[in-house]
Parts: structure tokens; C-alpha cells; sequence
């Protein structure tokens, strides 16, 4: 009965329609909740603030590729553009080229950026200083803070961050990170510090202490974010490589060392790097005596006596360069990656410990326009495996039309926990894949956007005894009005293979398939924004059945006045099991977003608040809650928690000095 009325509420909110227009569009969750399809996790995006956005002057055609909202032909127009008249001085330049409308436009906003030179000129007027402190807690903590073993928490619970940031004449910039996970003591704190020096000369860039490494489509080393197949079917390419500051709280995929950025000429540049990374494994010892580990574990909790002693036991040195040649249309790119790991010494339990494994890689990587086609592509070469490989195309069929396809085959023995290249898998390993997408552009203001992707596996994965396969397909139809409205529609369905579980010496690889239907509706008015979402989950087994889950939800964004913003959520979800959860995007504090799961039966709602205290000081306040109908709900995130409620309380301040 509670759910039904609530039920009833959330429709009640739904039908609240004002008119006007919101013109702030800092927060842009369908975009987000598409390039980070990693499920089940809380993600730190400070990657994709300001200093990640592309600047409209400067960008290649393979860089101004990667904003799914421009299709080549749009692209080729700005390059004449700029070309025939120099760099633009203001977006709202854009209107005067042909293909870019007002929408377009305002879309393109959180992603690019114009550094003319009289803006820089500004910026190095006076340095910049910026503090952010962040902190979180559960209300209903979990009963491993009162185990009485060694998997009990050794700290409170308690989640704190904090940042600092100084920027002195866009030439040095420094960074400093703190951060405490909920039930980790203090002496697992984790630290994390950067120094940067730019534009001197040829020399671009110096960078010293934890940094990220990409090197073209992060085949070779990919230390950044790992993104999703999703509607934006034609986001498949990547185009920075490089290192930059590691500004993340996620205590996994840097390195802490020094690299170097430098300009050999005007289409020539050279990146050095070399460093360490301290890594997570379970260290055991075989029967003949040698120590030896047993995968890398990459969750950065040191919450109990267990996964404390599995904390930096291995160390990686790691050393790389790569050349960049770019002209006009044409980028081609070589560099190569050697790495050494090792047991560290203070967790060699003998002097039997298995020899440090030693590793090296080459590659190559391209990207040329011709036309309205795009090729790109990217080839890593070893000592003891074949080639591995993905190319693609990104093509403009017309004004109205384009094409992505991908080919991708990663060989059996290419291991690499620092690649992130794009994938069905977690790791770029055992894979031979094709992805074809497709984007139009309907009459009656309709948009369609397809993509399908099979993906072919022959050794042996987590739950599947034998060659297997992933298959695909996704389906949107969008209706975009220029007044502020649009309704997706969209269908998504995967099928995987897994053992069949019973009495079995052999098992039998069976059929499961997830069918997802989605309807959303989004609509701005005045100071508002609303959002509605309807989804429906079908999970089938083969010659077992069918579990059914259902998510339906209500957004609301308000900037009160010109100091106050507002985001709330109410939820409602009923999942038979675990198999037909659904996930769904998250707003949470500036940089940091989650994919939560709604599994069981019960009732969630969030709200989020910004306060603009002075000008140069924000806060953040955030609560959400989680109700379940039954004692038997698993509740996300934390399995050792069988509550009916979770509650979490969270608070983050901004500091521009």
C-alpha cells in the first residue's frame, strides 16, 4: 500500500509544467550517465571538469570528433571557418556557420571552451587558488563496524576528501589530494600530489608526482576513464594522449613519477615518461615454498586486516615514449611501454619469490580524414603475442545521417591493467569484436540512433567454462523540440552466455538475456527542469524463466534565486531478483556521480543542494535515502548490510582564493 501511494505521488509530481527557459545547463546527466557505463560503482569525473573541455580554436578534426553532438561535415565547416577567419572570439560565433543552430549550440556549451589570447592574457594577471573538502556518511552503518574478527572495520564511518589546487600564470600548477574511505583508519590515508610547468618554450609541459598516461585509443596505456557503449554511437574515438594531472580520489590507475611533453616542431611532438605504481594482490605461497601473487586487485579499500595486507605488495616500474606527427587531416602516432613488476620486499614471505615479470610493448596509432570518412585506429605489437588491434570509421553519410564502425581484436595473452581501449570486457583481453552505429536525423524533429555489437570470446571467463559469445543491440528514437523538451524511447537488449548451474562434472554454457525498455521525458520551464523515466526489465534463462524489474522515477532541478540551486529524485523500483535490477545515473556532488542499483522492492529519493555563499565560495548539501519492503532485499554497494533503510548525509565545500 505505501508503494502505491507513492506511486501515486510521484505521478502527481510529475504533471507540474511551467514555462520559460533555464539557460544554466551545468549539470547535463543524460550525457553523463551515457560515457560512464560502469555500473554498481561511484565514479570521480574531475577528468571531465573545465581543463578536459576542447577548445574550439586549437582542436584537430579527430579531437573535435569526439563530441558525439557533431557529425564531420559539421566539423569540416568550423576548421574553414577558422581557417578563412581566425579563431573565434565567442561561441555565439558559431551561429554564423552553417550547420550550427541555436540547440546545437547550446549543447556544445559544457564541453568546449575558447583560450583566446586575450582571455589568456587575463589569466595571468594574478594566481589562482582553489580548497574543495567533501565529506559523506551513512547514517545505518554496517555491522562489520562491530565484527569481532579480522573483518570487522578498523576505522569510522566516516568518508572525507580534500583538494587544493594553484595555478600561477597558466605557466605552474600545483595540486594536492587527500582522502579517508568510509571505515579505513588514518594510516591508510590516501595522498596524492602533482607539479606542472607549461609552455616554456618547446618545452609544453613538466609534469612531477601522480599523473594519468594515454597514448592513443588506450590500447597500449590508458589511464583515464573507461567509457561505455551507449546512444552516443558515434563516441567511439579517442584522441588525447599524453599525461596530465591525476585529480581523482579513486585510488587506482595513475602513476607517480615524471613526464615530459615536448614540441619538436610545428606537426612534431615527443612525450617521455617513467614512473611507479604500487599495486593490490593476494601474495600465497605454492607447496615448493615460492611466493608468488594471484591477481591485481584494484578497489583502493583498506577497510579490514585482510585488505590491508593485500595493499601494495606489488611494485610496477613503468617507462614509455611516444612520437606524434600531426599535419592538416593526417595524425600518426608511435610509442612504446615497458614495464617491470615485482613483489615488494617487506611481503616476500622467502627468498624463493617468483621472478619479477617483465613486460614491453610497441604501438601504433593513426587517425586521417578524407572527406566526410574518418579512419582511425590503433596496433600494439609483443615479444610473445600476436598483434593486437582496433580501427574504426566514423562516417558522413550525408547531412542528415552518420556511421561509426569499430573492429577490434585483442589476442589471448595481451594483458595490460593500465588499458582502457574500447571493449566488452573489463580488460582488453581474449576478444574479437564489431561495433556498427548508426545516428539520423528523422523528419518531425525525430532522431534515431542504433548501434550493434558482437563480441566472441575463446578461452575461459569468470562463470563460462568455454568459447562464448556477447551480442548487443540498442535502439533510441529521440523527439527534440526546440522549445525545451525531449522524450527518448529506447530499447536495449544483451545476450550473454554463462555455465549452467547444477549437478554437473561438464557444464553446459546457457543462454541469458536482459531485454530494457526505457521511455524519458524531459522538460525545462522557467526555473525548472523535470525528468521522468519509466524502464522495464526482462531477464531470461534458457529452459528456466522469466524475472521481471521495474524502475519509474521523478527529477527535478529548480534554481531558486540566483544563489540557491535544487536537485531532488523520487524513485520507485521492484525487481524480482538480483538478474532484473536496474541501474540509473545519480547526480551527486560536483565531480563525483555514481550508478546506482535498484534491486529488491522499495523506495529511494535524494536531494541536492547548492548554496553561492559569497562569489567565491559554494556549498553542497546532500540526502538520500533508500526503503526497502523486505528484510530480504540485498541492498546495493554494501552486502553485508541487510537494512531496510540507508541513509546517507553529505557535504562539500568550494574555495576560490
Amino acid at each position: 500500500m505505501r508503494l502505491k501511494t507513492e506511486l501515486l505521488f510521484c505521478l502527481l509530481f510529475c504533471s507540474q509544467l511551467l514555462s520559460a527557459q533555464n539557460q544554466d545547463e551545468s549539470l547535463l546527466p543524460a550525457e553523463l550517465e551515457a560515457i560512464t557505463a560502469i555500473p554498481e560503482q561511484e565514479l570521480d569525473l574531475s577528468e571531465l571538469g573545465a581543463d578536459a573541455r576542447i577548445n574550439l580554436n586549437t582542436a584537430s578534426s579527430s579531437e573535435l570528433s569526439t563530441l558525439h553532438m557533431l557529425n564531420l561535415s559539421a566539423i569540416a565547416s568550423l576548421l574553414e571557418h577558422i581557417r578563412l577567419y581566425g579563431p573565434l572570439q565567442s561561441v555565439y560565433e558559431l551561429q554564423t556557420i552553417e550547420g550550427y543552430e541555436a540547440d546545437l549550440i547550446k549543447r556544445m556549451l559544457p564541453y568546449v571552451n575558447l583560450n583566446t589570447p586575450f582571455r589568456t592574457q587575463l589569466k595571468q594577471a594574478s594566481g589562482q587558488h582553489q580548497i574543495m573538502y567533501r565529506t559523506a556518511i551513512r547514517k545505518e552503518p554496517s555491522a562489520a563496524y562491530i565484527k569481532p574478527n579480522a573483518e570487522a572495520y578498523m576505522g569510522s564511518p566516516l568518508k572525507w576528501g580534500l583538494r587544493y589546487r594553484a595555478n600561477f600564470a597558466e605557466a605552474l600548477s600545483f595540486g594536492l589530494q587527500l582522502e579517508k574511505d568510509a571505515g579505513e583508519s588514518y594510516q591508510t590515508l590516501f595522498t596524492s600530489a602533482w607539479l606542472c610547468i607549461a609552455n616554456y618554450g618547446r618545452l609544453k609541459q613538466v609534469l612531477l608526482g601522480n599523473q594519468q598516461i594515454s597514448f592513443g585509443q588506450g590500447l597500449l596505456i590508458g589511464s583515464g576513464l573507461r567509457t561505455g557503449k551507449s546512444a552516443m554511437v558515434m563516441q567511439i574515438l579517442k584522441t588525447r594522449s599524453g599525461a596530465k594531472p591525476y585529480t581523482s580520489f579513486n585510488e587506482s590507475g595513475y602513476v607517480s613519477g615524471i613526464s615530459t611533453r615536448m614540441a619538436l616542431s610545428n606537426q612534431l611532438e615527443l612525450n617521455l615518461f617513467g614512473g611507479t605504481r604500487c599495486l593490490d594482490a593476494l601474495i600465497e605461497t605454492d607447496s615448493n615454498g615460492r611466493t608468488y601473487h594471484s591477481g591485481v586487485i584494484g578497489s583502493g579499500y583498506y577497510r579490514t586486516r585482510t585488505e590491508l595486507a593485500r595493499r601494495h605488495t606489488l611494485i610496477q616500474s613503468l617507462s614509455g615514449a611516444s612520437l606524434h606527427y600531426r599535419k592538416a587531416s593526417f595524425e600518426l602516432g608511435a610509442g612504446s611501454v615497458f614495464s617491470n613488476t615485482r613483489i615488494a620486499a617487506a611481503q616476500a614471505k622467502s627468498i624463493h619469490t617468483k621472478a619479477a615479470e617483465t613486460d614491453g610493448k610497441a604501438a601504433i596509432e593513426w587517425k586521417w580524414q578524407l572527406g566526410n570518412l574518418l579512419w582511425f585506429g590503433e596496433t600494439v605489437f609483443t615479444v610473445r603475442q600476436n598483434p593486437s588491434f582496433l580501427s574504426g570509421f566514423l562516417i558522413a553519410a550525408g547531412k542528415r545521417s552518420d556511421i561509426s564502425i569499430l573492429a577490434r581484436r585483442y589476442d589471448s595473452g595481451f594483458k595490460s591493467d593500465l588499458s582502457n581501449a574500447f571493449g566488452e570486457s573489463g580488460k582488453n583481453e581474449d576478444e574479437q569484436g564489431l561495433f556498427c552505429g548508426l545516428q539520423m536525423q528523422l523528419p518531425g524533429k525525430l532522431h534515431l540512433n542504433l548501434y550493434n555489437d558482437l563480441s566472441r570470446f575463446k578461452q575461459f571467463r569468470f562463470r563460462v567454462n568455454a568459447a562464448s559469445y556477447v551480442s548487443e543491440q540498442f535502439a533510441e528514437l529521440q523527439y527534440r523540440d526546440k522549445r525545451p523538451l525531449q522524450i527518448r524511447l529506447q530499447y536495449r537488449q544483451i545476450s550473454r552466455q554463462f555455465n549452467q548451474s547444477g549437478p554437473f562434472q561438464i557444464r553446459p554454457l546457457q543462454e541469458h538475456l536482459k531485454q530494457t525498455v526505457r521511455l524519458q521525458i524531459e522538460y525545462k520551464s522557467g526555473p525548472f527542469r523535470l525528468r521522468n523515466r519509466f524502464e522495464q526489465n526482462f531477464y531470461r534463462i534458457q529452459n528456466t524463466g522469466l524475472s521481471t524489474g521495474m524502475l519509474m522515477f521523478q527529477d527535478i532541478e529548480c534554481k531558486m534565486s540566483g544563489r540557491i540551486r535544487v536537485n531532488a529524485r523520487l524513485s520507485v523500483f521492484d525487481a524480482e531478483n538480483y538478474l532484473s535490477r536496474s541501474f540509473a545515473f545519480e547526480n551527486d556532488m560536483p565531480g563525483t556521480y555514481s550508478i546506482n542499483a535498484y534491486n529488491g522492492k522499495g523506495l529511494r529519493y535524494y536531494l541536492l543542494m547548492q548554496i553561492q555563499m559569497t562569489k567565491d565560495l559554494k556549498i553542497w548539501f546532500r540526502f538520500a535515502r533508500s526503503s526497502y519492503e523486505t528484510d530480504e532485499a540485498i541492498v546495493p554497494y554494501t552486502k553485508a548490510n541487510f537494512e531496510q533503510h540507508q541513509t546517507d548525509l553529505s557535504m562539500q565545500l568550494l574555495w576560490k582564493l
